[in-house]
């Protein structure tokens, strides 16, 4: 009997964790290398996050997923959400470190979510290169 209740338990788990929500997909299909390669580009989508410009159809989506996909490290990115996230935030932070102190203030003013971002833009993909 304990063996059916554990594998029934099991099974809703499982079924749970494959019916998990994803963000849209239509964030899979954003170019971040020509991006990045672009300082206007760059500097449109930047101005959009930190609420001091004009935002894309995009460019509206991802501002308004941002403080959820950082406090949840991403739980709902697809694998090529992840790698671009961490691609742009390595970015941001190793070349562009006044943007970044922006974004940190404006997304996690408190501290509370820093520790664990860092671990997640460390994480390890095949997206290490940037522009």
């Amino acid at each position: 009997m304990k063996i059916v209740l554990s594998l029934t338990i099991l099974c809703i788990g499982l079924r749970a964790i494959s019916s998990a929500e994803f963000y849209s997909t239509v964030f899979d299909t954003i170019d971040v290398d020509t991006i990045l390669s672009n300082k206007r580009l760059t500097d449109q989508y930047i101005a959009c996050l930190l609420d001091q410009g004009v935002c894309t159809a995009d460019g509206r989506g991802l501002r308004r997923l941002l403080p959820e996909a950082i406090a949840t490290l991403c739980e709902k990115c697809t694998t090529i959400q992840k790698r671009n996230a961490r691609k742009v935030l390595r970015y941001i932070k190793e070349r562009r470190p006044e943007v970044w102190d922006l974004f940190v203030q404006k997304y996690d003013p408190t501290g509370q979510y820093m520790q664990n971002f860092e671990y997640f833009i460390s994480g390890v993909d095949d997206s290490s290169s940037y522009y």
